[in-house]
Formats: C-alpha cells, structure tokens, sequence
C-alpha cells in the first residue's frame, strides 16, 4: 500500500506500507511494548479518579515505566524480529 504526503519545505513523501503490516501490529514486540506504554499512561490519568491516594503509588512511576518501556520498544524496533513475519503455526483442532 502507497501513502503520499505532501509536507512544507520537503515537497511529497512517499511512505509504502509492508504486505502483513496487520501481522506486525499484533506480533511485533516493538508494537506489544508501545501498546503496555500506552496502558500505563491511561492507567496514571484514571488513578486519581479510582482512588484519591493513588493506592499509595509515587507520582511519576509510571512515567518512569513509560518512558522505559519505550526505550525498550525502540530497541526492539531495530533489532531484528524474525518471528513476527513468520506465518502463524496451524495446529490441528482435533
């Protein structure tokens, strides 16, 4: 799949998509750690209103957890993943 872009100053910008980009989204650890990032973020903006202690947890530890959790997700984007392209295993139902 092609996506253009037009962007000031760059002109046009071509992004191509990879076939099982759908597979990536589920399978990469890169993605898996971003989503856990994401969890974590709404999790810190719920907590106040769960409970107006914060169940005793510091402000800014799941800041902390983020911000590793996606350097970890970034790492994890430039290493190699060859598990993630591999088509699913078919396991017999019976």
């Amino acid at each position: 799949m092609k996506l253009t872009f037009h962007v000031p100053f760059a002109g046009r910008v071509h992004l191509f998509l990879v076939r099982d980009w759908h597979a990536i989204l589920l399978r990469a650890w890169s993605m898996r750690l971003m989503y856990l990032a994401f969890a974590f973020q709404v999790f810190e903006g719920l907590l106040p209103y769960i409970d107006e202690g914060s169940f005793g947890i510091p402000h800014g530890l799941f800041t902390f957890l983020t911000m590793t959790i996606l350097i970890g997700a970034a790492w994890a984007r430039v290493t190699p993943q060859p598990q993630t392209l591999a088509p699913p295993e078919k396991t017999d139902a019976n």
